[in-house]
């Protein structure tokens, strides 16, 4: 594994920013709004060894006030690379490749918001997989994103090479 602050300083080199975005590049974490929908992209704030992240305080409240700013009942589009512990292909805490750390305030957040379509990663599941999506309805819908190399199917612990994506 990457040293922690220089991956995040490349991360944030290459981060395409547009005009409209509340935060620059100083957090690994922004939103835009592309033809009135809001796109929310969260990141890994506390390095911490190992395959898990941590959303910080200041990057939940940024959040809360980022969904509070919905206009109607669109959909909102909320990215992170690491999933919540068991809700897609990939994340049952037997597979432990779930990724959020503490995710209950996230979840309890959420709830909140049925009209939020949620994509992760990390857990390079096959989307022909088994639960490659979540919830919906009265939760926010999670979708398992695939992976641009080196897929997994859970049910089998199979891997194979390929490359998948939503």
């Amino acid at each position: 594994y990457r040293e922690y602050e220089p991956a995040v300083t490349q991360f944030l080199k290459y981060l395409r920013v547009t005009e409209d975005m509340e935060k620059p590049t100083d957090v690994p974490y922004y939103d835009t709004w592309i033809n009135d929908y809001h796109f929310i992209i969260l990141g890994n704030t506390v390095y911490e060894p190992g395959v898990r992240a941590t959303i910080g305080t200041e990057q939940y409240d940024w959040l809360e006030e980022k969904l509070g700013e919905a206009k109607d009942d669109r959909p909102i589009f909320l990215f992170m690379h690491q999933g919540m512990k068991n809700t897609v292909s990939g994340t049952a805490e037997s597979e432990q490749w779930w990724g959020i750390n503490d995710d209950a305030k996230l979840r309890e957040l959420l709830k909140e918001y049925p009209n939020v379509f949620f994509f992760t990663g990390h857990t390079h599941s096959d989307m022909n997989s088994a639960n490659s999506m979540y919830g919906g309805g009265k939760d926010a819908a999670i979708f398992n994103t695939g992976s641009v190399g080196d897929l997994w199917t859970p049910s089998t612990d199979t891997s194979f090479e390929g490359s998948q994506g939503l």
